[in-house]
């Protein structure tokens, strides 16, 4: 039985490294007003240095995680956190925003990193891939939390106090991963190899679906309000669907957490991307509210475990390198948040979002190949 300060500190860890992304999202328009710059000054400034950091900082995390203790790199990560959100806080010049969001992107990182290799050894789960899924909820709820309790912080204690408050949260989940260590009870991890999964077959295949999944998530996430609109739900009745969409995607992942298992993850993972691209397929030629209901709440069910799933399959084929195999796969999909979410973003408006929705539902398809492929001839 994993220890309690380890489970605790490793889900605390998880809202963490979904609350930093959205974070970065809900400052902005924080600091274009503090600074008086335009909106794409701030975006370059912030977002892009942040996730460009990751993109560096991702491998150099996986490898440290492999060469010296995943539990060591996630504090030393939370650590970083809240030193960078602390002077975050007293931002006075562009050069100064610039700086702390490459050091939050890199800081950001390790934590990412850390948490994922360590949560199969802190999370009761039958297989990685089960363990991820719970993992991922906490994510997902760390994504949903940071605009209103930035805005609530700073009503309270201005923005300089709401960064240092938020700074010193991202320290609780290093206190009880710090406590676990102190008492010795964190499962010792697979000792060091060489990395020679770059040349394997079943590496580059599970990092093709992974590489296909970043487009469909960023999709989900930009095009599923207007979606609705363009489908008749608007207002509240949209504003509804979507909570449905998002709940039913992590009620997904808790269901997984209980019926994954060393047999079967790969064909539910299957499972879960071919009705979700029969699904969405279907919605995309809807013309009507009365069309698009019930499938779009069933398409966030399908999507939600593919991600953490996919994860945890890499972590069973890289035993021995698993840090740096996981920062490898996740650089690309900073690099995609860098450069190819904020282009999406911009075609939002100018094309009929139905049609925009053929993106996910495309990747959605080419990731079912090798994923048959990886479930067939070479899984273990």
């Amino acid at each position: 039985m994993p220890s309690l300060p380890l489970l605790v500190g490793v889900l605390l860890a998880c809202i963490l490294v979904g609350a930093m992304p959205a974070l970065v999202t809900a400052l902005k328009p924080r600091l274009e007003q503090l600074l008086n710059l335009d909106h794409a000054r701030v975006d370059r400034l912030e977002r892009m240095r942040f996730f460009l950091a990751w993109v560096g900082g991702m491998p150099l995390a996986g490898y440290l995680v492999d060469v010296w203790k995943r539990e060591e790199i996630l504090v030393a990560g939370c650590f970083g956190i809240a030193a960078t959100l602390a002077f975050f806080g007293v931002a006075h010049s562009p050069r100064w925003v610039g700086a702390m969001s490459f050091l939050l992107g890199l800081a950001t990182s390790f934590v990412v990193v850390a948490t994922i290799c360590l949560a199969p050894a802190a999370i009761p789960a039958a297989c990685p891939a089960a363990a991820l899924n719970a993992g991922f909820i906490g994510i997902g709820l760390g994504s949903f939390a940071p605009r209103g309790l930035l805005a609530r912080l700073e009503r309270w204690f201005g923005l300089r106090r709401a960064m240092l408050v938020l700074g010193l949260a991202a320290l609780i989940p290093a206190s009880f991963v710090f406590a676990a260590i102190v008492a010795n009870d964190i499962p010792q991890q697979d000792p060091h190899t060489t990395p020679d999964f770059f040349r394997a077959v079943p590496f580059w295949l599970l990092a093709a679906m992974l590489v296909f999944y970043y487009p469909i998530e960023s999709a989900l996430d930009i095009w599923s309000g207007p979606f609705l609109n363009e489908l008749g739900y608007r207002n509240r009745p949209g504003r509804m669907m979507l909570v449905g969409f998002w709940l039913a995607f992590l009620i997904a992942r808790l269901a997984m957490w209980f019926l994954m298992g060393p047999r079967n993850e790969i064909w539910l993972l299957f499972l879960c991307a071919l009705t979700s691209a029969i699904v969405l397929g279907n919605l995309v030629g809807a013309y009507g509210a009365s069309a698009g209901g019930t499938g779009f709440w069933l398409v966030g069910a399908c999507y939600g475990p593919l991600l953490p799933g996919i994860l945890g399959l890499l972590l069973e084929a890289s035993v021995g390198s698993q840090g740096l195999a996981v920062g490898s796969v996740l650089a690309v999909a900073g690099l995609h948040d860098a450069l190819a979410h904020p282009i999406m973003q911009r075609t939002m408006h100018a094309r009929e979002v139905r049609k925009a929705m053929r993106i996910p539902l495309l990747m959605t398809l080419l990731m079912l190949a090798p994923l048959l492929i990886y479930g067939l001839v070479l899984a273990p």
